[in-house]
């Protein structure tokens, strides 16, 4: 069980890849998101499938703006085609913005605060 906490794994391993720093920066993410609706614990494994829906859910939402990208005759993707890309996945963007006007902040932790226990 990681009782909301990170620490980061291969730190001295040249082998450390930028999946691997993404993926553990998308856990803390993910923690602290789950600690603040209430949750006090999560499995290693439940995490994981947290992270890979997360990331699945990103990557569709880049193909999807890269293709709206390239529909306008562009080569580089802008915010219109992510918000566009977003609405096609059902999201409302005003309804996001709300939330985003009417809650509170969560910062990034920084430090060593999390453990495993």
């Amino acid at each position: 069980m990681l009782f909301f906490g990170f620490v980061f794994r291969n730190k001295n391993n040249k082998n450390f890849s930028k999946m691997d720093y993404n993926r553990q920066v998308l856990s803390i993410s993910i923690a602290q998101i789950l600690h603040c609706c209430g949750y006090e614990e999560i499995s290693d494994q439940v995490l994981s499938i947290l992270i890979d829906i997360v990331i699945h859910f990103i990557e569709n939402i880049g193909r999807e703006a890269n293709n709206l990208c390239n529909l306008a005759s562009r080569v580089q993707v802008n915010a219109l085609d992510v918000f566009e890309a977003l609405e096609k996945k059902g999201i409302d963007m005003n309804a996001l913005n709300d939330y985003q006007k009417h809650s509170d902040s969560i910062p990034f932790i920084t430090g060593k605060f999390f453990f495993f226990l």
